[in-house]
């Protein structure tokens, strides 16, 4: 239900956007400052991350080392046991190994949400990813966009650039990647 819902939403969205007559981007006519808005990005996505890792782990490292104390402590047990105990220190071992999956899985279900929600931050003080791919000015200096689809653009440009983030620095690490390959192919021979 939720799924045909999103659908929904994004047919309405698109079909408003195609009938409310915005006008066409340009793509940017230089994109040499892109390879270095990617670095800012993959260096704040990072600073996020390791931000974030902190934060959760002064909440829920304890928690997470004493499941890892508890883990070690039965795969010591399993070594030593007996044949008769084996099926026993097995299904121990694999009952807290299980445990430990559901608190790391909490933990990224409570970080992601952290980590997108200080992505938006970043990007709505001026962090933005798609505004450097696009000529937002005419070349008289005025804006390309006016009133609405200034703020649609804005605002997907905030959500995008701050789910980017949210992401980590592995996606954009290779987002940087693919740019520098593309840009070596640029260059005459």
């Amino acid at each position: 239900m939720r799924r045909l819902m999103a659908v929904i939403l994004v047919a309405a969205l698109v079909a408003w956007a195609l009938f409310a007559s915005f006008t066409p981007l340009e793509p940017a006519k230089d994109l040499k400052d892109f390879g270095s808005l990617l670095g800012v990005l993959l260096f704040a996505s990072a600073i996020l991350e390791r931000s974030l890792d902190v934060v959760f782990s002064l909440f829920r490292g304890e928690g997470a080392e004493q499941l890892d104390a508890e883990l070690w402590r039965l795969r010591r047990e399993l070594d030593s046991a007996t044949p008769e105990q084996r099926e026993a220190a097995l299904g121990a071992l694999a009952s807290k190994a299980s445990a430990r999956l559901r608190y790391r899985a909490e933990t990224r279900a409570a970080v992601l949400p952290a980590a997108f929600v200080v992505g938006v931050f970043l990007a709505a003080i001026g962090l933005r990813a798609l505004a450097s791919l696009f000529e937002l000015r005419l070349p008289d200096g005025n804006p390309a966009l006016g009133g609405l689809q200034a703020s649609v653009f804005q605002a997907v440009d905030i959500l995008l650039t701050g789910a980017l983030l949210a992401g980590g620095s592995d996606g954009l690490h290779t987002l940087v990647t693919l740019w520098r390959d593309w840009m070596a192919r640029q260059k005459p021979a």
